[in-house]
């Protein structure tokens, strides 16, 4: 997300240059004449970095955040090969080139209109997550699978009753960005017997994802 940050600024500083062409102030356009290209160089490898470092999580998000991302960076390698094509493609280049920014300026709003309202969507699944601590003596003995999902994390586990104890939490799978550290939490629910358990502190929202999978796995033994 940062060297998506990165991106977008730099991005606004390449356009500075546009308003600068068509204004009175000369030496400022001079300026962001002369940082155009570096500008440009710096701002497709921020993107390809941003790129390289969100594959992992390239299934958690909605089709149009990757979409809107992979089309803007096609288009900017594509402005690079005709900046590089320059003097064979003559004239040709510069309409090329405007062309690709202006439809790049709008892959870029419409990639970060997405995130957030895919990112908003994710909170708002996480804030509707009510956790139910089931009468374990009244589970039937066995092992139970359970998942819960709310896009940005996903988590499964399986889960060992015996004599109305929960002897046993494995998790199977468990997609996450930076909640790794929340599946140490399956040791207080079996340490203490319960599903609702104080979250592991900068992983809140994965401890909730992973509870919520043993609550539905327990469902399963009612």
């Amino acid at each position: 997300m940062i060297t998506g940050i990165l991106a977008v600024i730099l991005l606004l500083f390449l356009l500075l240059k546009v308003i600068f062409r068509f204004s009175p102030f000369k030496k400022a356009n001079k300026i962001f004449h002369k940082l155009h290209i570096p500008m440009g160089i710096l701002f497709i490898v921020l993107l390809l970095i941003h790129i390289l470092t969100t594959l992992p999580v390239w299934d958690t998000r909605s089709p149009a955040v990757s979409v809107t991302g992979m089309m803007a960076f096609f288009l900017i390698f594509m402005m690079l090969i005709s900046w590089l094509l320059r003097k064979r493609m003559k004239k040709r280049w510069i309409s090329w080139h405007r062309t690709g920014a202006v439809c790049i300026l709008f892959l870029v709003i419409g990639h970060i209109a997405f995130y957030w309202v895919d990112f908003l969507s994710y909170q708002n699944q996480v804030a509707r997550i009510y956790l139910t601590d089931l009468d374990l003596s009244t589970l039937k003995d066995g092992c139970f699978t359970g998942e819960y999902d709310v896009g940005y994390i996903y988590a499964k586990v399986s889960v060992v009753l015996d004599k109305g104890n929960i002897t046993q939490i494995n998790i199977i799978e468990h997609k996450n960005e930076r909640g790794s550290s929340a599946e140490r939490i399956v040791n207080d629910m079996v340490a203490l017997q319960k599903i609702h358990v104080d979250t592991v502190t900068g992983a809140t929202n994965s401890s909730l994802v992973i509870e919520k999978a043993v609550e539905n796995a327990l469902q399963k033994a009612l």
